[in-house]
Protein backbone atom coordinates (compact mmCIF):
# COMPACT_ATOMS: atom_id res chain seq x y z
CA UNK A 1 0.00 0.00 0.00
CA UNK A 2 2.62 2.54 1.20
CA UNK A 3 4.57 1.57 -2.53
CA UNK A 4 1.19 2.54 -4.08
CA UNK A 5 0.84 5.79 -2.51
CA UNK A 6 4.10 6.62 -3.68
CA UNK A 7 4.24 5.65 -7.01
CA UNK A 8 0.84 7.75 -7.21
CA UNK A 9 2.62 10.75 -5.82
CA UNK A 10 4.90 11.01 -8.46
CA UNK A 11 2.65 10.40 -11.01
CA UNK A 12 0.54 13.45 -9.44
CA UNK A 13 4.02 15.37 -9.56
CA UNK A 14 4.49 14.71 -12.95
CA UNK A 15 1.45 15.90 -14.12
CA UNK A 16 1.60 19.05 -11.97
CA UNK A 17 5.16 19.54 -13.55
CA UNK A 18 6.65 19.93 -10.02
CA UNK A 19 9.00 16.98 -10.67
CA UNK A 20 12.10 17.84 -10.98
CA UNK A 21 13.02 16.19 -14.24
CA UNK A 22 9.90 18.05 -15.42
CA UNK A 23 10.65 21.97 -14.04
CA UNK A 24 9.97 24.34 -16.32
CA UNK A 25 12.17 27.92 -16.12
CA UNK A 26 10.46 30.95 -14.84
CA UNK A 27 11.39 34.21 -15.97
CA UNK A 28 12.98 36.32 -12.90
CA UNK A 29 15.02 39.16 -15.52
CA UNK A 30 13.23 41.96 -16.64
CA UNK A 31 15.59 43.24 -18.66
CA UNK A 32 14.42 42.69 -22.78
CA UNK A 33 15.76 38.69 -23.87
CA UNK A 34 14.72 39.14 -27.05
CA UNK A 35 13.79 41.59 -30.18
CA UNK A 36 10.01 41.65 -30.57
CA UNK A 37 9.82 40.30 -34.33
CA UNK A 38 11.51 36.76 -32.68
CA UNK A 39 8.44 36.02 -30.55
CA UNK A 40 7.78 33.67 -28.28
CA UNK A 41 10.03 30.48 -29.66
CA UNK A 42 13.58 32.91 -29.12
CA UNK A 43 12.22 33.81 -25.13
CA UNK A 44 11.29 30.08 -24.06
CA UNK A 45 14.71 29.34 -25.82
CA UNK A 46 16.94 31.92 -23.69
CA UNK A 47 14.64 30.54 -20.40
CA UNK A 48 15.18 26.81 -20.86
CA UNK A 49 19.00 26.98 -20.15
CA UNK A 50 20.31 25.71 -17.04
CA UNK A 51 23.97 26.05 -17.91
CA UNK A 52 26.39 27.18 -20.85
CA UNK A 53 25.77 24.61 -24.14
CA UNK A 54 27.60 24.16 -27.22
CA UNK A 55 27.09 26.90 -29.46
CA UNK A 56 24.18 25.31 -32.05
CA UNK A 57 22.60 26.57 -35.15
CA UNK A 58 19.34 27.44 -34.54
CA UNK A 59 16.24 28.25 -37.07
CA UNK A 60 15.54 31.72 -38.38
CA UNK A 61 12.13 31.72 -37.84
CA UNK A 62 11.40 33.21 -40.96
CA UNK A 63 10.46 31.66 -44.41
CA UNK A 64 13.37 30.85 -47.29
CA UNK A 65 13.22 34.04 -48.74
CA UNK A 66 13.66 36.57 -46.08
CA UNK A 67 16.48 34.22 -44.38
CA UNK A 68 19.67 35.09 -45.90
CA UNK A 69 21.83 34.78 -43.13
CA UNK A 70 22.55 31.57 -40.49
CA UNK A 71 21.70 32.48 -37.28
CA UNK A 72 24.13 30.75 -34.04
CA UNK A 73 23.06 30.80 -30.35
CA UNK A 74 25.77 30.86 -27.79
CA UNK A 75 25.92 31.12 -23.99
CA UNK A 76 28.33 31.26 -21.45
CA UNK A 77 27.86 30.09 -18.03
CA UNK A 78 28.59 32.43 -15.16
CA UNK A 79 29.88 29.54 -12.99
CA UNK A 80 32.15 28.58 -16.21
CA UNK A 81 34.27 31.89 -15.06
CA UNK A 82 35.82 29.32 -12.16
CA UNK A 83 36.80 26.49 -14.91
CA UNK A 84 38.72 28.73 -17.47
CA UNK A 85 42.47 29.00 -17.13
CA UNK A 86 42.49 32.47 -16.92
CA UNK A 87 40.55 32.93 -13.64
CA UNK A 88 42.14 30.79 -10.47
CA UNK A 89 42.87 31.13 -6.87
CA UNK A 90 45.64 33.28 -5.83
CA UNK A 91 48.54 30.89 -4.52
CA UNK A 92 49.11 33.30 -1.54
CA UNK A 93 45.57 31.99 -0.73
CA UNK A 94 43.76 34.94 -1.63
CA UNK A 95 40.58 34.88 -4.08
CA UNK A 96 40.79 36.49 -7.00
CA UNK A 97 38.17 38.85 -7.21
CA UNK A 98 37.52 38.19 -10.97
CA UNK A 99 36.56 34.45 -10.14
CA UNK A 100 33.71 35.76 -7.63
CA UNK A 101 31.63 37.86 -9.95
CA UNK A 102 31.21 38.29 -13.43
CA UNK A 103 30.50 41.73 -15.04
CA UNK A 104 30.61 41.66 -18.37
CA UNK A 105 31.27 38.83 -21.50
CA UNK A 106 31.82 39.49 -24.73
CA UNK A 107 32.81 37.50 -27.80
CA UNK A 108 34.71 38.30 -31.26
CA UNK A 109 35.64 36.40 -33.99
CA UNK A 110 38.58 35.61 -35.96
CA UNK A 111 36.74 37.19 -39.25
CA UNK A 112 35.93 40.48 -37.93
CA UNK A 113 40.16 40.33 -36.96
CA UNK A 114 38.89 40.66 -33.35
CA UNK A 115 38.17 44.27 -33.34
CA UNK A 116 34.73 43.87 -32.45
CA UNK A 117 33.39 42.95 -29.56
CA UNK A 118 29.80 41.49 -29.67
CA UNK A 119 28.34 41.65 -25.57
CA UNK A 120 26.30 38.94 -24.57
CA UNK A 121 23.22 39.38 -22.67
CA UNK A 122 22.42 38.27 -19.29
CA UNK A 123 19.39 36.36 -17.99
CA UNK A 124 18.95 34.62 -14.61
CA UNK A 125 16.48 31.40 -14.52
CA UNK A 126 14.93 29.76 -11.87
CA UNK A 127 13.38 26.37 -12.37
CA UNK A 128 10.22 24.99 -10.01
CA UNK A 129 13.08 21.72 -8.81
CA UNK A 130 14.64 25.35 -6.76
CA UNK A 131 17.72 25.96 -8.65
CA UNK A 132 18.91 28.86 -10.49
CA UNK A 133 21.36 29.62 -13.00
CA UNK A 134 22.74 33.10 -14.72
CA UNK A 135 23.74 32.32 -18.25
CA UNK A 136 24.77 34.57 -20.89
CA UNK A 137 23.65 34.44 -24.67
CA UNK A 138 24.22 36.45 -27.97
CA UNK A 139 22.18 34.96 -31.29
CA UNK A 140 24.97 35.45 -34.00
CA UNK A 141 23.84 36.53 -37.15
CA UNK A 142 26.20 34.29 -39.79
CA UNK A 143 26.84 36.87 -43.03
CA UNK A 144 25.82 34.75 -46.19
CA UNK A 145 29.44 36.27 -47.84
CA UNK A 146 31.18 35.26 -44.86
CA UNK A 147 29.73 31.53 -44.58
CA UNK A 148 30.37 30.98 -48.64
CA UNK A 149 34.13 32.32 -47.86
CA UNK A 150 34.12 29.70 -44.96
CA UNK A 151 32.70 27.20 -46.46
CA UNK A 152 34.53 27.73 -50.09
CA UNK A 153 38.15 27.81 -47.90
CA UNK A 154 36.92 24.45 -45.72
CA UNK A 155 37.61 26.52 -42.64
CA UNK A 156 36.06 26.33 -39.28
CA UNK A 157 34.43 29.60 -37.61
CA UNK A 158 36.56 31.10 -34.78
CA UNK A 159 36.00 33.09 -32.11
CA UNK A 160 36.80 34.01 -28.36
CA UNK A 161 35.41 34.96 -24.87
CA UNK A 162 36.40 37.69 -23.52
CA UNK A 163 35.15 37.97 -19.78
CA UNK A 164 35.93 41.26 -17.82
CA UNK A 165 38.51 41.62 -19.79
CA UNK A 166 40.35 38.81 -20.00
CA UNK A 167 40.65 36.53 -23.30
CA UNK A 168 40.14 32.80 -22.93
CA UNK A 169 37.99 30.36 -24.75
CA UNK A 170 34.56 29.00 -25.10
CA UNK A 171 34.39 26.33 -21.90
CA UNK A 172 31.20 24.68 -23.63
CA UNK A 173 32.87 23.97 -26.75
CA UNK A 174 35.68 21.45 -26.96
CA UNK A 175 36.70 22.14 -30.08
CA UNK A 176 39.55 24.28 -29.54
CA UNK A 177 42.56 24.86 -31.50
CA UNK A 178 45.87 26.28 -29.89
CA UNK A 179 47.30 29.20 -31.93
CA UNK A 180 51.43 29.67 -32.27
CA UNK A 181 51.54 32.25 -29.54
CA UNK A 182 49.76 29.63 -27.39
CA UNK A 183 46.36 31.39 -27.19
CA UNK A 184 43.37 28.83 -27.34
CA UNK A 185 40.38 29.55 -29.64
CA UNK A 186 37.08 27.88 -30.30
CA UNK A 187 36.05 26.38 -33.85
CA UNK A 188 32.45 25.71 -35.13
CA UNK A 189 32.83 23.30 -38.25
CA UNK A 190 31.07 25.17 -41.07
CA UNK A 191 29.90 22.07 -42.80
CA UNK A 192 27.32 21.66 -39.54
CA UNK A 193 25.58 24.76 -40.82
CA UNK A 194 22.06 24.73 -42.61
CA UNK A 195 22.17 25.39 -46.20
CA UNK A 196 21.76 29.05 -47.17
CA UNK A 197 18.53 30.26 -48.52
CA UNK A 198 17.99 31.16 -51.72
CA UNK A 199 16.96 34.75 -51.99
CA UNK A 200 15.92 37.18 -54.56
CA UNK A 201 16.40 39.80 -54.61
CA UNK A 202 19.90 39.89 -52.71
CA UNK A 203 21.82 43.65 -52.89
CA UNK A 204 25.61 44.31 -52.56
CA UNK A 205 27.00 47.07 -51.67
CA UNK A 206 29.13 48.43 -54.48
CA UNK A 207 31.16 51.77 -55.75
CA UNK A 208 30.31 51.49 -59.12
CA UNK A 209 27.48 52.89 -61.25
CA UNK A 210 26.48 51.11 -64.84
CA UNK A 211 28.16 52.66 -67.89
CA UNK A 212 26.16 53.51 -71.18
CA UNK A 213 27.42 55.49 -74.01
CA UNK A 214 26.17 59.13 -73.62
CA UNK A 215 24.53 60.15 -77.06
CA UNK A 216 23.19 64.00 -75.72
CA UNK A 217 24.72 66.32 -74.00
CA UNK A 218 21.54 65.77 -71.14
CA UNK A 219 23.02 62.36 -70.85
CA UNK A 220 26.71 62.64 -70.31
CA UNK A 221 25.29 65.40 -67.77
CA UNK A 222 23.12 62.64 -65.73
CA UNK A 223 26.02 59.98 -66.01
CA UNK A 224 27.85 63.08 -64.47
CA UNK A 225 25.55 63.37 -61.36
CA UNK A 226 25.05 59.89 -60.82
CA UNK A 227 29.12 59.17 -61.10
CA UNK A 228 29.39 60.22 -57.50
CA UNK A 229 26.68 58.38 -56.41
CA UNK A 230 26.77 55.07 -54.81
CA UNK A 231 25.71 51.71 -56.84
CA UNK A 232 24.38 48.76 -55.65
CA UNK A 233 25.12 45.05 -57.09
CA UNK A 234 21.67 43.37 -56.99
CA UNK A 235 20.87 39.73 -57.84
CA UNK A 236 17.80 38.32 -59.23
CA UNK A 237 17.39 34.66 -58.96
CA UNK A 238 14.58 32.19 -60.37
CA UNK A 239 13.96 28.38 -59.30
CA UNK A 240 13.20 26.12 -62.34
CA UNK A 241 14.03 23.33 -64.04
CA UNK A 242 17.22 22.72 -66.12
CA UNK A 243 17.13 24.64 -69.66
CA UNK A 244 14.35 26.93 -68.87
CA UNK A 245 14.88 30.31 -70.67
CA UNK A 246 13.99 33.19 -67.89
CA UNK A 247 14.40 36.85 -69.04
CA UNK A 248 13.95 39.66 -66.57
CA UNK A 249 12.04 43.01 -67.99
CA UNK A 250 11.38 46.33 -65.67
CA UNK A 251 12.09 49.84 -65.19
CA UNK A 252 15.71 48.96 -65.26
CA UNK A 253 15.74 48.10 -69.16
CA UNK A 254 12.32 50.14 -69.66
CA UNK A 255 10.75 46.80 -70.06
CA UNK A 256 13.26 45.42 -72.97
CA UNK A 257 12.39 41.10 -72.45
CA UNK A 258 15.71 39.80 -73.94
CA UNK A 259 18.04 42.80 -72.55
CA UNK A 260 18.64 40.50 -69.31
CA UNK A 261 18.69 36.68 -69.08
CA UNK A 262 19.16 35.09 -65.97
CA UNK A 263 21.70 32.27 -66.47
CA UNK A 264 22.09 29.02 -64.73
CA UNK A 265 24.14 29.12 -61.24
CA UNK A 266 24.01 25.40 -60.12
CA UNK A 267 21.29 23.15 -58.69
CA UNK A 268 18.73 24.16 -56.31
CA UNK A 269 20.35 23.38 -52.23
CA UNK A 270 16.67 21.79 -51.15
CA UNK A 271 15.71 19.62 -54.20
CA UNK A 272 18.40 18.33 -57.02
CA UNK A 273 15.94 18.04 -59.68
CA UNK A 274 15.67 21.97 -59.93
CA UNK A 275 18.55 24.81 -60.69
CA UNK A 276 19.04 28.41 -59.88
CA UNK A 277 18.95 30.56 -62.42
CA UNK A 278 20.44 34.44 -61.57
CA UNK A 279 21.30 37.69 -63.45
CA UNK A 280 23.56 40.47 -61.65
CA UNK A 281 22.24 44.26 -62.12
CA UNK A 282 24.07 46.95 -61.25
CA UNK A 283 21.52 49.42 -59.81
CA UNK A 284 21.03 53.18 -58.47
CA UNK A 285 19.59 53.50 -55.13
CA UNK A 286 15.50 53.73 -56.29
CA UNK A 287 12.39 51.78 -56.27
CA UNK A 288 12.26 49.42 -59.39
CA UNK A 289 9.18 47.53 -60.79
CA UNK A 290 9.92 43.68 -62.76
CA UNK A 291 8.58 40.32 -63.49
CA UNK A 292 10.23 37.44 -65.03
CA UNK A 293 9.63 36.15 -69.10
CA UNK A 294 9.12 32.50 -69.92
CA UNK A 295 8.52 31.43 -73.19
CA UNK A 296 6.26 34.42 -73.83
CA UNK A 297 4.48 34.26 -70.38
CA UNK A 298 5.33 36.68 -67.84
CA UNK A 299 5.19 35.84 -63.72
CA UNK A 300 6.46 37.70 -60.72
CA UNK A 301 9.28 36.96 -58.90
CA UNK A 302 8.19 33.53 -56.59
CA UNK A 303 11.18 34.37 -54.28
CA UNK A 304 9.94 38.27 -53.88
CA UNK A 305 7.14 38.94 -51.65
CA UNK A 306 7.58 42.67 -52.16
CA UNK A 307 4.36 43.70 -54.82
CA UNK A 308 3.54 46.67 -56.55
CA UNK A 309 1.14 48.01 -59.04
CA UNK A 310 1.52 50.55 -61.10
CA UNK A 311 -1.40 53.09 -62.57
CA UNK A 312 -2.44 51.54 -64.16
CA UNK A 313 -2.88 48.58 -61.74
CA UNK A 314 -0.44 46.28 -63.20
CA UNK A 315 1.23 43.87 -60.52
CA UNK A 316 4.76 43.44 -60.67
CA UNK A 317 7.60 42.34 -58.07
CA UNK A 318 8.67 45.28 -56.16
CA UNK A 319 12.17 46.39 -55.87
CA UNK A 320 14.01 48.88 -53.45
CA UNK A 321 17.65 49.27 -53.15
CA UNK A 322 18.51 51.39 -50.77
CA UNK A 323 21.06 54.22 -50.42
Amino acid sequence: MRGLRKTTSIFVMLLCGLYPLMAESVNTDNSPLYSQNMGQTRHQEIKSLRTASQPRFVASLQPDFQAPETIILFSYAATSANLGPSFHTSNRGVQDLRSKVVRHVAMAFAHENYRILHTMTKTVNNFTDGTESTVYFLYYTLARKTQQELTASGSPLEYRYVIDGIWTHDPANKNTLRKINGSLVSQIAIERAPSLATISPEIVNIHQTPQRTASTAAEMARQASIGSRSGKKVILRYVGPAGSEIFAAGTFNHFDPYMHQLLDAGSYPRDASLRVFELELKLLPGTYYYHYLSFGETQLDALNLSRGSNSEGRLYSLLNVPQ
